[in-house]
């Protein structure tokens, strides 16, 4: 019963750590994906890992509550070994499918989030290209308006429509506050955002007034006309290196924004491959960064042509020179940052991929040499004494199941929890152990049962079965053998009082050089002392002729038979039971013995 409440105490811990760890692992709702095809992707990864931790939950859970109905069959309802019990563990079960169960919402929270962020991108991107048509269109048309500055004046005040314009802007607005609302930093379905697409509207109202004004000053003053195109040439190029220098520095931005996420991505992995992945990404951004350095340099230049001209504010770039200046000073930092926290990283993980080796290693090591001790001990042959021999001299050595342990420890200490290179663990090592330990216990034993049957084939198997019980009962530490008090112990179990004296006698006859008895040697001694006790009518006889035939004796009576042996004597006169007749005081011997062979 105590093996199995062991056996219950190590798989209740073993179910409860895994559950644990399970219910922290499902608590965390961050590791979805960063984009709408990542979290779909995951889904996959999320309902394989909801049904393996359910699975082995399942399993663990079904070995704990086969062990608790064993003992509860046995009576046992307490274990002084864990504080946990069935109930508790399967309150911790159902946090879990309730965490994992949180866990799957967050995960269509996310999904819904991504495809509503999805969804408003396409929005935008579609009514973004709308709008750019719809400018490009009213421009062309009232860029073709031709006939004298009059017909031209009337005809482009009928084809513009500034309300229906800012109408559209609006709506767009509308949607970019919106996208902002929602975390939305960029756009894959379009290069256009919400500046460029006010400032291409201010430019076609600057357009339309451009060409009001130009067929008004047409109208006022033909001979200006010339100017009027010059000066309205000189605008669009401005306006040309204006959106020129917005369009650069959003290709600009947007790797910057890229870059700022690879460099300052949390690095959480607990293998090689992992530390990779996230080295081949910081790789790839300090490829580029040469590159995009120059490319940023010639941008500040091109800016300064752009100041030389008098343009000293564009609205249409989503960066002004300074602020670029100081996002790539803070990217150039962050890469030397990143470049030594990833070396760090490898450095650790390369440690704790040493340490799975090592411990794979000695683990198999240990395995291997508890199956062959095992082969060992199951294939002994021969007679059963040489049979015992060989199991004696086995000498048992599991000195590196505490390497194993170490190394367990350290993996434990490192945060590793998996480990490629073997199925071993230091848990199934320590439960074969116990095992080979076990298995060998009980051959010794049955060899040892079988030997004394052999020896003393004259004596019954239950009486031989019930020395060796007797003799287990008082070997308390099952190591083989009993020491002086032990003997002593249950030879008084056995009614058979002893002196110190008698107790050495018989240590030295059948005991062996340490002065203990082995199950062998008590076998010996309580065989000869069956053979050389009298049965109930000799002793009656005895004592009637110390006593001359009467039903009880004096303690003078007894003196002549017992004299040479004084702690017999004393035992006798306290133990049998007193009879006085006649006055005379003495001792009811046939009470004794009936009550002596009764028992």
């Amino acid at each position: 019963m105590e093996e199995l409440r062991k056996q219950f105490a190590e798989k209740a811990k073993a179910l409860d750590r895994f559950v644990k760890d399970a219910c922290e692992n499902a608590r965390d709702h961050t590791n979805f994906g960063l984009t709408l095809e990542d979290v779909q992707n995951y889904k996959e990864t999320l309902e394989s890992t909801e049904s393996q931790v359910l699975a082995s939950v399942e399993e663990q859970k079904q070995g704990v509550d086969e062990l608790d109905s064993e003992l509860k069959g046995l009576g046992s309802v307490n274990n002084r070994y864990t504080h946990l019990t069935v109930q508790s563990i399967a309150n911790r079960i159902d946090t879990l499918k309730e965490l994992l169960q949180q866990r799957v919402q967050a995960y269509e929270t996310e999904l819904n989030r991504q495809e509503e962020m999805e969804a408003v991108r396409k929005q935008f991107a579609s009514d973004a290209e709308e709008f750019v048509s719809y400018i490009t269109q009213q421009r062309e048309i009232i860029g073709a308006v031709d006939g004298d500055p009059e017909e031209q004046q009337s005809k482009v005040n009928e084809l513009y429509n500034e309300e229906e314009g800012a109408s559209k802007l609006q709506s767009i607005k509308e949607l970019d506050e919106n996208m902002r609302n929602m975390g939305i930093v960029s756009n894959s379905h379009t290069n256009l955002s919400l500046r460029n697409l006010e400032a291409r509207w201010n430019s076609f109202k600057a357009f339309v007034q451009h060409a009001l004004e130009d067929i008004d000053n047409a109208i006022v003053l033909k001979q200006n006309q010339e100017a009027a195109i010059a000066e309205m040439q000189e605008q669009q190029k401005l306006e040309d290196m204006k959106i020129n220098y917005a369009k650069k520095c959003t290709v600009l931005n947007e790797w910057l924004q890229n870059a700022d996420e690879v460099l300052n991505d949390p690095i959480h992995t607990n293998s090689i491959e992992g530390v990779t992945k996230y080295q081949e990404e910081f790789d790839q951004v300090e490829s580029e960064f040469g590159d995009k350095t120059q490319a940023k340099d010639e941008l500040v230049a091109y800016n300064d042509e752009l100041v030389a001209a008098g343009i000293n504010e564009n609205p249409l770039a989503e960066l002004t020179v300074d602020e670029l200046n100081s996002q790539w000073e803070t990217v150039t930092n962050t890469i030397a940052t990143r470049k030594q926290n990833l070396s760090d990283e490898t450095a650790r993980q390369n440690a704790n991929e040493e340490l799975r080796v090592n411990f794979a290693n000695k683990a198999q090591e240990v395995a291997d040499y508890i199956a062959s001790t095992l082969e060992k001990a199951q294939s002994c042959e021969g007679e059963v004494q040489e049979q015992l021999d060989t199991l004696n001299n086995l000498n048992i050595d599991l000195s590196g199941l505490e390497e194993v342990s170490s190394l367990n420890d350290q993996l434990k200490e490192a945060g590793v929890r998996d480990n490629k290179h073997t199925n071993l663990t230091f848990e199934g090592l320590s439960t074969r152990a116990k095992s080979l330990k076990t298995t060998v216990d009980d051959l010794r034993k049955n060899l040892e049962s079988e030997l004394m049957s052999k020896q003393h084939g004259q004596v019954p198997a239950e009486q031989l079965a019930e020395i060796k019980e007797c003799f287990n009962q008082f070997d308390k530490n099952q190591n083989g053998f009993l020491v002086n008090h032990e003997l002593k112990a249950c030879l008084s179990a056995l009614d058979e009082v002893v002196s110190d004296e008698q107790l050495e006698d018989i240590l030295k006859q059948y005991g062996d050089d340490n002065n203990n008895i082995t199950l062998q040697g008590f076998t010996d001694f309580m065989v000869n002392r069956l053979e050389d006790t009298h049965d109930q009518s000799q002793i009656l006889d005895s004592f009637k002729i110390l006593c001359d035939g009467r039903d009880y004796i004096t303690e003078g009576e007894l003196q002549p038979g017992f004299g040479s042996e004084p702690e017999t004597l004393a035992y006798l006169l306290a133990n049998m039971p007193k009879k006085v007749v006649d006055d005379v005081e003495g001792y009811d011997y046939v009470a004794y013995v009936e009550s002596m062979f009764s028992r």
